[in-house]
């Protein structure tokens, strides 16, 4: 499941998540969490530890199991004002047959988080979409099933503000109950009360 869920991390920040910022100036944001920041420009957004922000036990708390320490990569070394803040964690579902999940925090002061833009892309590459509230300011999920293959998770979107957008993935296993959207809003729920 490592290699699958490693996967599906990259098509989404490949895919989705490199949005090209289409500016070089932001006006200034706030920064939900440990009482937030405020700043403009490059300053907006901070660096994020993807594995901090969702935790190996938020993971087990949303779909059952015990989780080992989740497998981080920053995909943008060096964020500007013009180049976004990326950075992903992937945890491995514990057993054969059991969920797994990924997070990817992009942050961008370059203003250009387009919610519209990301669900077009995903629609066009034959996703359904349906509209989630309760999380951020604007998220969907997003399902892509493959011909004669069951549907075993999807991907949350959830924006806040104008520069922080999240990706959460959840891939449901055969021994996965649950709802695969409801463990993956919980878990952006999480993730949120920590940036």
């Amino acid at each position: 499941m490592l290699l699958t869920a490693r996967a599906i991390a990259a098509a989404i920040t490949l895919g989705l998540g490199a949005l090209a910022c289409s500016s070089s100036t932001a006006g200034a944001v706030t920064t939900a969490g440990d009482g937030g920041t405020t700043s403009s420009g490059a300053g907006s957004c901070k660096t994020y530890t993807a594995c901090d922000v969702l935790t190996a036990s938020d993971v087990g708390g949303a779909l059952g199991g015990t989780y080992a320490a989740g497998k981080e990569d920053d995909l943008s070394p060096t964020p500007s004002a013009t180049q976004a803040e990326e950075v992903v964690c992937v945890y491995s579902a514990p057993s054969t047959g059991g969920a797994y999940a990924s997070i990817n925090v992009r942050c961008c002061p370059c203003g250009d988080n387009e919610p519209a833009v990301v669900r077009s892309t995903a629609v066009g590459t034959g996703a359904t979409v349906t509209d989630v509230s309760g999380v951020g300011d604007t998220a969907f999920w997003s399902v892509l099933s493959a011909k004669g293959l069951p549907v075993t998770g999807g991907t949350l979107y959830v924006f806040i503000g104008q520069d922080l957008f999240l990706t959460v993935n959840v891939g449901a296993g055969t021994s996965f109950t649950g709802d695969p959207m409801t463990a993956a809003k919980k878990l952006a729920l999480d993730a949120i009360a920590r940036l």
